[in-house]
Formats: C-alpha cells, structure tokens, sequence
C-alpha cells in the first residue's frame, strides 16, 4: 500500500493524520453552519515551534470566547502538532507560505532549514529555486520559462521551441518583403537576445544556486 502524500500538507482528523487534500468537514457540522471557528498560526523554526505555549494559550481564548470546548487537552494538541515539527514538508510548505506573502529572507531559511533534514528533497530545491528567481528578477524569468517548458515535456517543448522559430523566420522575410527592414532588423535583435539569454542564464542561474547551497549545514545524521 502506497504511504500518504503529505507534500501540501497534513491534517489531523477523527484522530489520525491525513493528507490536506482528504480532510473533510461534514455539512451538519455547526462550524460549517453557523461559521464558528477559530484558528491560529505556528511558524516551524529549524524544526522545532516558535513560542507554542502562547499560541496555544491563544487559542484556547479564541475558542472560549466563541464557547467552543474541543475534547482534546493543551499536551494533546502539542504532540499532534509535534509529529510534523520536523519534518522537511513541513518547513517546505511553511516556506512556501512566507514567499507568497512577500517575506523572502524568512522562506529562504525554512528553505535551508529543509535541506539541511533532507539534501536530496525536491520540493525544497524547488522553494530555493522559486526564492533565487524572486530575488533576481532577469534570472526569474529564464526559470518560470523552463519551469513553463519542463511542464510540456519533452515533445511539445521541442514542438513549441520549432513554431516559435518559424514564426520569427516567417515574421522577417514579410517585414523585408513588406518595406520595413528596420522592423525586421528589430526582430532579428530580439531573437538573437533571446537566444543567448536561454544560452547564458542557466549557467549564472546554477552559480547562483551552488551559492546558496553552500550555506547550508546537513544534520549530523544525514
């Protein structure tokens, strides 16, 4: 049996952990009803939680005010929370989280943070990556495009690279035949540039990386 996918997160429900996407709320339920809830947010650091105690604290005064009374006890909740503390998905998805919002420097360490757990994780190298193309804004664009082109697979990547050829070729021989070899000299320019951006940026973008990489300190175990 295949082990569940917690790489966009983890709910805990009815008494187990689930994958974010399988959580569920009942219809009947008086939350989904009437909007009572109450939540809080625990940021990871370096695999372990930042000031838990008061956010449970917290918590607990959010829910008396709405005169909720869930069963489980404040131990309860902090080794529900604690089986994930650690883990890289986590740190991960909580990088993720800070990136959205703007704040690259904290979801650069969640970043390291990960990686130093798991070298070889993924979605971690896949924040690092996200967080270089944000800080550098030339460099960003070469890695959404080949984040674009890589999502097309092989075929329709060669496919698409081919019309936009012929599509240049096409566009400068009407614009010659046409009277304007200026414009045509123009797009000729912009296809060269482009080219050698495709050319150049992957390697800059490597070094970049490389970097940031050594910044990174592994886990003893690892």
């Amino acid at each position: 049996m295949a082990s569940p996918d917690y790489s966009q997160g983890a709910a805990w429900q009815r008494g187990s952990y689930v994958p974010i996407a399988q959580a569920s709320v009942p219809l009947t339920d008086w939350g989904f009803l009437r909007s009572d809830a109450a939540y809080d947010v625990v940021t990871v650091w370096d695999g372990a939680f930042f000031r838990l105690d008061d956010h449970i604290r917290r918590f607990r005064n959010s829910m008396r005010a709405l005169r909720l009374d869930p069963p489980e006890s404040d131990d309860e909740i902090r080794s529900v929370l604690a089986e994930s503390a650690e883990h890289q998905d986590a740190l991960v998805l909580m990088g993720e989280i800070m990136l959205r919002r703007g704040n690259v420097e904290a979801a650069a360490e969640h970043a390291r943070a990960a990686l130093a757990h798991n070298a070889n994780d993924e979605g971690a190298l896949r924040l690092l990556c996200e967080i270089k193309s944000r800080r550098s804004p030339l460099l960003g664009l070469w890695w959404r495009w080949s984040v674009f082109t890589g999502a097309l697979g092989d075929r329709r990547a060669f496919l698409l690279l081919m019309g936009m050829y012929l599509a240049y070729r096409i566009g400068v021989l009407a614009l010659n035949d046409a009277g304007f070899p200026a414009a045509s000299g123009a797009l000729s320019t912009v296809w060269l540039a482009f080219a050698a951006y495709t050319w150049v940026a992957p390697a800059i973008f490597r070094r970049m990386l490389r970097a940031e990489l050594a910044t990174v300190r592994l886990r003893p175990d690892f």
